[in-house]
């Protein structure tokens, strides 16, 4: 986790001085330091990190569509997080806009995003289904 918190302050650091080289290894970096956090179980910890990923990639998929499998799954991972931390509501809308961009990009690319589909769909399920129990 050091290393994850380390390699994203490095980032931070030298983003304004080289953004073609950097940018990428911060979308990495707030992705490693996320799940990190995450597995060690701190959600409300990952959580700020992913959103920041989120708004990173929401602005840069737009004009590089390379970024849509990214941002869908950050959307995913952050459903997760939101999840964790007992907002099954805005769970829900994370994940339901990742299964539609892993939608969106199966049907471009047919069979490539199956899988994703598929974890996308239980998770809205997963989280629709707690939502209903809770109301």
């Amino acid at each position: 986790m050091d290393d994850a918190r380390q390699a994203l302050a490095l980032c931070r650091g030298r983003l304004s001085r080289a953004p073609h080289r950097f940018g990428p290894v911060l979308l990495t970096a707030l992705d490693e330091l996320a799940r990190s956090l995450d597995e060690t179980g701190e959600p409300g910890q990952a959580l700020p990190f992913g959103e920041e990923l989120v708004h990173i990639l929401r602005r840069l998929a737009p004009r590089r569509p390379r970024y849509d499998r990214f941002l869908a799954g950050a959307l995913h991972q952050l459903g997760g997080y939101i999840s964790d931390v007992g907002d099954l509501t805005d769970a829900l809308r994370a994940a339901n806009e990742s299964l539609q961009l892993y939608l969106r990009l199966d049907r471009e690319q047919p069979e490539s995003f199956a899988l994703q589909v598929e974890l996308a769909t239980h998770n809205r399920d997963l989280f629709l289904d707690r939502l209903q129990r809770q109301g």
